[in-house]
């Protein structure tokens, strides 16, 4: 209960307003807050562990201290969980070190993986730089076979092309000299007659 001081409704000499202290229009009093039970204090810590009850007369002690308005601001002000389900640095720190476990074994998988990855794209480059050498050397032997074929075929038409040049050659000396002949007989007939 908050201690009661009747001033008689006015100020005392030398007393200002205190945070501890607050004033109604006849009387000054100076509220306690509850002190915890004795079965939240453990060697010297506060524990954090209360019951709902022990909640609500916190609140009850608030409002009837400071009124309802300020014991409804500071009541959603403290944690409503209980104390098991708060995060201490400890569990930080353990949350912290699991993750990097966590974060250092995905790394380790991811560059096994990427490793596995990495082998295998060089196996199917090699297959397939061996697969492209293969073909072209295919390519190749097929381009010499075409090509000893096209010099054979134009060597055969060099050949024939000789053989009906002679041909012809020998046809125009003789369309020649036959016409030479027959000019000859003409001039010779001419003149004898």
């Amino acid at each position: 209960m908050p201690q009661l001081l009747n001033y008689g409704g006015r100020e005392p000499s030398g007393v200002g307003l205190h945070p501890e202290r607050v004033l109604t229009p006849y009387l000054m009093f100076t509220p306690q807050i509850p002190q915890p039970s004795t079965g939240l204090a453990t060697h010297g810590k506060l524990n954090m562990a209360i019951t709902e009850r022990e909640r609500r007369d916190a609140y009850t002690g608030l409002e009837q201290t400071l009124g309802e308005n300020i014991a409804n601001t500071i009541m959603q002000l403290l944690p409503n969980q209980p104390a098991d389900q708060l995060v201490t640095r400890s569990d930080m720190h353990a949350f912290g070190s699991e993750l990097r476990g966590e974060m250092a074994e995905l790394r380790g998988d991811l560059r096994g993986e990427m490793a596995e990855l990495r082998s295998e794209l060089r196996g199917e480059m090699a297959e397939l730089r061996s697969d492209l050498r293969g073909e072209m050397g295919e390519l190749r032997g097929d381009l010499k076979e075409d090509m000893t074929g096209l010099t054979g075929a134009m060597a055969e038409l060099r050949g024939e092309f000789k053989a009906d040049s002679a041909k012809l050659q020998l046809n125009l000396t003789r369309l020649l000299v036959g016409s030479m002949a027959a000019n000859t007989i003409a001039v010779v007939t001419a003149l004898a007659v």
